[in-house]
């Protein structure tokens, strides 16, 4: 790594960059965040979506295939039909489940989905904790279409497991392909079907579920707008977000996003939710109700919130069941007047086996879902093998990714008030003096090591932002002298800034001081990665550089950092020039492991999609892998400005 010049922070240092330490996970209690206003709570609203739609993978939303639906094989029980239904939600990816309805209807009906949640047999399973097939039977019986389905890996739905190892949820993270998407995604394609029915009206659907299918309930509803009424079952919690990756993905609590800020969301449709003293919705009656009708208020309807509260444990049972009915009854059916619980009559649950596809099928093991998983990231990243051909197919290309773009990788491109130190040790080498500084966001507590180096005679305007491969050490040789890079800017009589980012050179052992993302449970989903926040760090010492006034911007990088400072660029503005050395990148999935993980990362089109955002930044590149080569060539040369891309035959 070189002997550095002097350290910035000194080996003494105690206190650590505060984003290394102010981690969040599922159960952090989080305060229920509740506008003051209609245009407070719809600007919430819209950044909800927007995280919901970039963790699922739905941002921008992929197309409707036609679903290929077949309904098949059905039986009557106790004055209801079941019938078996497959359909694609997207090609080749099958929905498996059970569609109910009364033998006596006549005319199209309002529907309700029920998800399952985490019951042992999902959309099978019961006992008098829960019971899925007799609350889809006595919905049938009060009148309505009802849908029930596998979450992914249960029942029929064969093709990938239900809770993928590490290594599978790493590598289907890259490109946007988790466990909550899919599951979300079939949710959406499930009302899809629904209205397509000619015995359903799709004015009215509705939509229960406890525990997870609680979870599934409010991301549906939130996602899309034809559920006009929901009613989730014991998982409304401020300080429970659910534990599964079915109800969690990497992105999707970025900014302190709960639970409640989905359902809240909703507004102001009808919701009726449903808590208990023995599971994490015990606070529900002095706490999230209360702040739900005060969203509700803002709306001028306070009576669309409903819900009751047990001395019970986590449950979907039979009285609970009868409450909920009596909410869709009267909000589905327009029947206002209904009483706050319809009695379910005594019902039979129906032979199991009878409604499986496949008696005694086995579930997917974790060969199957990698196999599913490899075709599903296939068909999400196959596109970006195709060059621009011209200005306008890179416009579109554009157009579709600089939103997906600048939601995954979540920083902040203009921090507004930077704080430099400036009272650190300064040492003369050369004809330059190199000043420490310690650069931080007002209010952060991030912490940016630099060395900001001023030529005793300056003899060109600007200033280049300098990233060593591991750092600003990594720019000397082990005497502390500088190397040949950094030696030639330094002749060229410019300032410069050469910063350390997070987790590198001064602040190197930061991150064996905390806790590991892979060690929380859905860390990713609460946290920003080590590659964001590096990039950040880029952006923030860029805005410091603005602030400073001392004319145009220009960006050396190496290793590691140059494939940093390239997603950087994007966000940068207009810059004069960089200048990057991707000696050790690959263009393959291995550049963005360990260090460089970072969710949804190839589904954005990583460097990719940094070179067509970045164009017409002039840009001299070196040790650059043919195909990135080769994309990059394409770009500059369809806006028309192939001279500002230059390919140097070495990297110094």
């Amino acid at each position: 790594m070189g002997v550095a010049p002097f350290r910035v922070l000194k080996e003494t240092t105690h206190f650590l960059d505060r984003r290394l330490t102010d981690l969040r996970y599922n159960e952090y209690a989080h305060q229920a965040c509740v506008p003051q206003t209609l245009e407070e709570w719809a600007d919430r609203r819209d950044w909800v979506i927007r995280r919901m739609r970039t963790a699922c993978g739905l941002l921008p939303e992929p197309q409707r295939p036609d679903l290929n639906t077949t309904v098949w094989d059905a039986f009557e029980h106790e004055g209801c039909r079941i019938s078996k239904v497959r359909f694609e939600s997207r090609p080749g990816f099958i929905v498996t489940g059970s569609l109910y309805t009364s033998v006596t209807q006549s005319e199209p009906a309002p529907a309700i989905l029920c998800p399952h949640g985490h019951w042992p047999k999902g959309r099978l399973h019961h006992d008098d904790t829960g019971s899925i097939p007799l609350r889809c039977l006595a919905l049938a019986k009060l009148g309505f279409v009802v849908f029930s389905y596998d979450m992914i890996g249960y029942n029929d739905s064969g093709q990938v497991q239900h809770r993928w190892s590490q290594e599978l949820q790493r590598h289907g993270a890259l490109y946007g392909i988790t466990p909550f998407g899919l599951q979300t995604w079939n949710s959406i394609r499930a009302i899809d079907f629904l209205e397509s029915r000619s015995d359903v009206d799709a004015t009215r659907i509705g939509c229960t579920g406890a525990s997870g299918g609680g979870s599934q309930t409010w991301n549906l509803a939130l996602l899309d707008e034809r559920v006009k009424v929901i009613a989730p079952v014991c998982m409304l919690s401020c300080h429970f977000q659910g534990g599964c990756a079915c109800e969690e993905a990497p992105l999707l609590r970025l900014g302190d996003l709960t639970t409640f800020d989905m359902l809240s969301s909703i507004a102001p449709r009808p919701c009726f939710v449903t808590s208990v003293t023995d599971d994490w919705t015990n606070l529900n009656p002095a706490y999230e109700v209360p702040a739900l009708k005060a969203i509700y208020a803002l709306h001028g309807a306070e009576d669309c919130v409903g819900g009751v509260h047990f001395r019970d444990k986590h449950n979907y049972n039979k009285r609970t069941r009868e409450h909920v009915s009596a909410w869709l009854v009267r909000w589905l059916m327009d029947q206002p007047d209904t009483s706050d619980r319809i009695e379910e009559p005594k019902l039979t649950p129906p032979d199991c086996q009878r409604m499986r596809f496949a008696r005694n099928g086995g579930s997917p093991d974790a060969k199957a879902t990698k196999r599913t998983l490899a075709t599903l990231c296939r068909q999400e990243t196959a596109h970006f093998d195709e060059l621009p051909q011209n200005k306008a197919a890179l416009n579109r290309f554009r157009k579709h990714y600089a939103e997906i773009y600048a939601e995954i990788i979540g920083v902040d491109p203009s921090p507004p008030d930077v704080a430099v130190r400036v009272t650190y040790t300064t040492r003369q080498i050369g004809n330059c003096t190199f000043s420490g500084r310690l650069v931080s966001r007002r209010g952060l507590g991030d912490l940016i090591p630099a060395y900001e180096v001023v030529p005793d005679k300056i003899s060109a305007r600007g200033t280049t932002l300098v990233l060593g491969a591991h750092g600003k050490n990594s720019l000397f040789d082990e005497k502390g002298v500088p190397g040949p890079r950094l030696a030639r800017l330094l002749a060229q009589g410019q300032r410069l800034m050469l910063p350390d980012l997070l987790g590198q050179g001064d602040g190197e052992w930061m991150p064996e001081r905390t806790a590991t993302l892979d060690k929380i449970p859905n860390g990713y989903a609460f946290n920003s990665s080590l590659l964001a926040l590096r990039i950040q760090d880029i952006l923030t010492v860029t805005a410091l550089l603005r602030q400073s006034g001392n004319g145009p911007i220009s960006l050396c990088a190496e290793g590691i950092n140059a494939r940093l400072a390239l997603l950087a660029l994007p966000f940068m503005g207009r810059i004069a020039s960089a200048d990057l050395c991707l000696e050790g990148t690959r263009d393959t999935e291995l550049d963005w492991q360990g260090e460089c993980f970072h969710p949804g990362i190839l589904r954005a089109g990583a460097l990719r999609t940094a070179f067509a955002l970045a164009a017409p930044t002039p840009i001299a590149l070196s040790k650059t892998p043919s195909a990135l080569r080769n994309w990059a060539q394409a770009v500059y040369a369809a806006i028309g400005k192939p001279e500002r891309l230059r390919l140097r035959t070495r990297s110094s």
